[in-house]
């Protein structure tokens, strides 16, 4: 491998001055053009390559940053335009990403996590365990001062968050826009998911729906909150009762996809076409379509997220010292053709002050 002291030997100039030239500091150190221009020739035909390795070591840094993800089935998942978004932030700071999955015991022992970074060879860690997360891995993170940014775990510093309060707000704004009044919000999973410690989303995106259809004078429909099985068939039946009711919902706010596609299909075996008689609003980070139609979308602004978490960790590299407040991320809504305003005894509006913030 061609070395900074084999070029200067061929050149018979100094091993500084072809370190200068190579760091692109010629100029600062008054090296003429020319020398500049013979250098970068002869390095380019003895086929030299810096050693990243070797500079790092010199800079006491490695270069790689590290995605950590719990082990456990559910824990930690990335969508896959967030991940993309994290990878070209990353290369964006002339930095590599590193994807290690960990075991609760090893995130919470305290001799291993001191040792993270060296372990990975990483200067930093993205954190992207957002449920369930263990009390003791948070205080071992703060206590040995490790860079690390935390992905939508709801935390108040060292974290990059998304307002799922406003996301159910937005939702319920947009269907109340539209003049619905019988609005209902929906997650099959909710009370198994709230006591087992589940996501924050969970809780928030309802509390934001149901506050502001209150605020609005209105009271907020329950959806189809319990399934006592998580299989299609169950969720398509628990939608279908919420539907099948006389004073049912004209319109549903539904936690995510799994929630949309059963009211869709329910919908459809009660003879209730969407829009028209029902209008159908899903959570997700990306507008999709259904059948012949497009959902209306609060959509996830997983870019921003993405973004400002590799920012942040950057942040925090240089300055391992001092944590960072954390940082929310709005959702924003994408109209589609699964909403319309009622067709059937439409109230009037609220005042629109009740209805935007």
């Amino acid at each position: 491998m061609t070395t900074l002291k084999d070029i200067a030997a061929k050149l018979g100039v100094g091993v500084s001055t072809v370190s200068y030239v190579m760091r692109g500091k010629g100029e600062e150190h008054h090296i003429s053009k020319t020398l500049v221009e013979r250098i970068r020739a002869t390095a380019e035909l003895m086929h030299y390559r810096p050693n990243v390795a070797a500079q790092n070591m010199r800079l006491g840094r490695f270069g790689n940053v590290a995605l950590v993800l719990g082990a456990r089935w559910g824990i930690g998942h990335l969508p896959a335009d967030l991940l993309t978004v994290i990878g070209d932030q990353v290369e964006a700071h002339d930095l590599r990403l590193l994807i290690n999955r960990f075991e609760d015991q090893q995130l919470t022992d305290q001799d291993f996590v001191p040792r993270i970074l060296r372990e990975l060879s990483s200067d930093g860690l993205l954190i992207a365990y957002n449920e369930q997360v263990p009390t003791q891995m948070i205080a071992l993170i703060k206590r040995f001062q490790l860079p690390a940014i935390w992905i939508d775990a709801g935390l108040p510093q060292d974290c990059v968050n998304v307002d799922d309060l406003g996301a159910g707000r937005l939702a319920a704004e947009h269907l109340l826009t539209l003049g619905h009044r019988r609005i209902a919000y929906s997650h099959f999973d909710w009370p198994v998911a709230v006591t087992r410690g589940g996501h924050h989303s969970v809780a928030d995106r309802r509390r934001g729906c149901e506050d502001t259809v209150r605020a609005a004078g209105l009271v907020p429909l329950e959806g189809a909150l319990r399934t006592d099985a998580a299989d299609r068939t169950a969720l398509i039946a628990a939608a279908r009762r919420c539907l099948a009711g006389p004073d049912r919902p004209t319109a549903v706010v539904c936690y995510g996809g799994d929630d949309g596609e059963a009211f869709f299909a329910a919908a459809h075996l009660l003879g209730l076409r969407v829009p028209q008689d029902l209008s159908l609003v899903v959570v997700s980070d990306r507008q999709r379509p259904i059948l012949d139609r497009l959902w209306t979308t609060v959509c996830i602004p997983l870019r921003e997220l993405g973004t400002q978490a590799v920012t942040m960790l950057s942040e925090r590299i240089a300055a391992p010292q001092h944590p960072l407040a954390a940082r929310s991320f709005p959702h924003h809504v994408m109209p589609g053709t699964t909403t319309a305003p009622p067709t059937s005894n439409p109230l009037p509006s609220p005042p629109s002050s009740t209805t935007r913030r």
